[in-house]
């Protein structure tokens, strides 16, 4: 899954000729500007961004949010549309969300008014911030339990050196808590409110994929 807001960029920059199309036998300084040129130039537009896109991210929190909020808010009426429909896989197209720059305008409220509430302020009732981060928690700590499960029924049928590694390396990290899933509600709700300043900011809109 990724998430991008794409700017209105058309022609990619072409100050320097593509240095790819030099020969293959290349001395080692010529192909060290090829490197640099893949890893700095290529596909990159005139606006300065790499396929001209504004900001890429993974939204699985920020729809997991969405998909909480919509359960635990849905009787305050249309207050939070935009980030329920977020969290609703029926409102997305061929798994495509478009939320144009006026919509994101309205979903900037919504996701400020959750920023103010888990600071102790603002209007929701506490109870339900208290639901939305155990019910955020609780699936977090779901999905890594069915993996671990999942990883050892795997190692103990095939004795696979790489799944063994993997299951170690997974039991080695820290299971989520509390405090941790707050943390990450509060970064989905960054993340969400940066893109839509973007979005209002460049007249582009959110391209949500599930």
């Amino acid at each position: 899954m990724c998430v991008l807001i794409a700017s209105r960029c058309q022609a990619v920059i072409s100050i320097l000729t593509n240095p790819t199309v030099i020969s293959a036998d290349l001395p080692r300084r010529k192909k060290a500007e090829v490197d640099e040129w893949e890893r700095t130039t290529k596909n990159r537009f005139e606006c300065g961004h790499r396929s001209g896109l504004i900001i890429e991210l993974c939204p699985g929190d920020i729809i997991h949010l969405g998909n909480l909020l919509g359960s635990i808010l849905r009787d305050d009426g249309n207050r939070f549309d935009v980030f329920v429909k977020v969290g609703d896989w029926r409102c997305y197209e061929d798994e495509l969300l478009l939320i144009q720059p006026d919509e994101a305008g309205l979903w900037l409220i919504e996701i400020e008014e959750v920023q103010r509430a888990f600071q102790g302020f603002g209007n929701l009732p506490q109870e339900k911030i208290e639901n939305l981060a155990l019910g955020f928690y609780r699936d977090d700590l779901g999905s890594r339990l069915d993996l671990e499960r999942r990883l050892d029924d795997v190692a103990e049928m095939t004795q696979s050196g790489p799944v063994i590694q993997m299951r170690s390396n997974v039991q080695q990290m820290k299971r989520p808590d509390i405090d941790s899933t707050v943390d990450t509600i509060i970064e989905a709700l960054t993340d969400s409110a940066k893109l839509c300043r973007a979005s209002i900011e460049i007249g582009s809109p959110i391209r949500l994929l599930w």
